[in-house]
């Protein structure tokens, strides 16, 4: 590791959040709706989750974790390599969806040196796939399980959520010693906000710019919602 990127390990670390943030609208409503139009899910199994898609970006959810374990339960049977195949052919519809002013900031930070991290409670795949292409330094995500090749429908240890993100990039910032940034936009994760040197609510839902609002915190929009 050359002296010049241990100096900017060891300067500002910054975590991006996804869908909200860097993604307009929802990243995993896009792969679930890409994955039953290609037959690999049901839409019989698919149907219960729209409502619900909706309600979480309006911020009228407070409980998640059940029906984040259904969505994760329409992965079983499903091979590894079929849903990295459609994140490839649908590499574009992907791209289509990043913001295009949160990734201006994003160069903003690489061009400074910083480090960049994508955290996001969306599966592993899903955010590798983006990370990848859009040259973060690491990413965080919820982790599905794998056996011969195919999901079980379960996730390995717990969903990069709430404050599972605090947990993660603590992990980080231990490593590096780093000043951190965090850009969110959901009351989630009001835990990683507050922990960070610089939080930053981005296209808040409206119980965290109420927060923002109360903290002083920067709200910074980059999108119509």
């Amino acid at each position: 590791m050359s002296t010049g990127r241990k100096k900017a390990m060891r300067g500002v670390t910054v975590f991006f959040d996804l869908d909200g943030v860097l993604f307009r609208g929802q990243s995993q409503h896009l792969l679930l709706d890409l994955a039953r139009r290609s037959g690999l899910i049901a839409w019989r199994h698919y149907l219960p989750l729209l409502g619900w898609f909706l309600a979480y970006r309006l911020g009228l959810v407070r409980r998640t974790s059940r029906i984040r374990a259904r969505a994760y339960r329409l992965f079983a049977g499903l091979k590894v390599v079929d849903l990295d195949n459609l994140l490839a052919a649908n590499s574009r519809k992907f791209f289509a969806g990043l913001d295009p002013r949160a990734l201006e900031l994003l160069e903003d930070h690489r061009r400074q040196g910083h480090r960049l991290i994508l955290i996001s409670a969306a599966i592993e795949p899903l955010v590798a796939f983006i990370a990848n292409r859009v040259g973060m330094d690491r990413f965080w995500a919820t982790r599905l399980e794998e056996r011969a090749g195919r999901f079980t429908g379960e996730i390995l240890g717990q969903a990069m959520y709430g404050a599972r993100k605090l947990e993660a990039a603590r992990y980080d910032l231990h490593q590096t010693t780093a000043h951190s940034i965090v850009y969110a936009d959901h009351i989630s994760d009001l835990p990683l906000l507050a922990a960070a040197d610089e939080p930053v609510c981005v296209n808040p839902d409206r119980r965290l710019a109420e927060q923002a609002r109360c903290n002083g915190w920067k709200i910074v929009t980059t999108q119509v919602v």
